[in-house]
């Protein structure tokens, strides 16, 4: 029940937000949703006696056996990336799409810029905000570090790495990523560095990311 409240609450705090910051595009949106992360993380840094501060909160973890963390896990996975599917090959996928390619073409055959990126921006908060929740009950704590500026760049780097604008991308990239953090294990500020080089080699050699490379190279195979 906490879980859905916190969606709810994330919906309602995407519109507020987002009323200010659709209007922008690109890149400039990206900028004014990760300043919006570093301010929130600046106030529970300031309101330490509610949030906890940098010690953040601890609560009774959801499940006893860390199975059963990585089994509904993986539940939750396969929901959310169906729920993505089914909307992204829906008329509202479509408008997105055109919003994304070309937002004054859209906007020309009648499509509602600000209202689809509304729209966009709520499903990211509502399915955002279901595995933050989910995690904090699933390891029994939460503090500020998950608003900092590594976290926020490794989900982009993700994102952008597995193959931008797609969800098997996204999941892709999250595996990818998380591995080899676990493979590597290095310090936070090496790690950063080694995956903010292979962002730039990705978005320079493969912009379609890792999905984009396996499509080439299986094309290629059948060939």
């Amino acid at each position: 029940m906490e879980v859905m409240v916190g969606g709810l609450v994330a919906i309602l705090l995407s519109f507020v937000i987002g009323f200010a910051g659709v209007r922008l595009s690109g890149p400039y949106l990206a900028l004014a949703t990760f300043a919006v992360a570093l301010v929130l993380q600046h106030l529970v840094t300031i309101y330490a006696s509610i949030t906890g501060g940098n010690f953040g909160l601890t609560v009774v973890p959801l499940f006893p056996d860390i199975r059963y963390t990585y089994a509904a896990s993986l539940l939750l996975l396969v929901l959310a990336a169906s729920f993505m599917l089914i909307l992204v090959n829906s008329r509202y996928g479509l408008y997105f799409k055109a919003i994304r390619d070309d937002q004054t073409a859209a906007q020309a055959v009648g499509i509602n810029p600000t209202k689809y990126k509304l729209l966009a921006f709520a499903t990211s908060a509502f399915l955002t905000s279901v595995a933050g929740s989910f995690a904090v009950f699933a390891f029994g704590v939460v503090n500020s570090d998950v608003l900092g500026y590594n976290n926020s760049l490794l989900w982009i780097e993700m994102s952008v790495t597995g193959g931008s604008g797609t969800v098997v991308g996204a999941i892709i990239g999250s595996y990818f990523i998380q591995s080899l953090t676990e493979l590597l294990r290095l310090s936070q500020a090496l790690s950063l560095l080694i995956f903010s080089i292979l962002f730039i080699l990705v978005v320079r050699f493969s912009p379609g990311g890792l999905l984009g490379l396996l499509k080439r190279l299986f094309r290629r195979g059948v060939r």
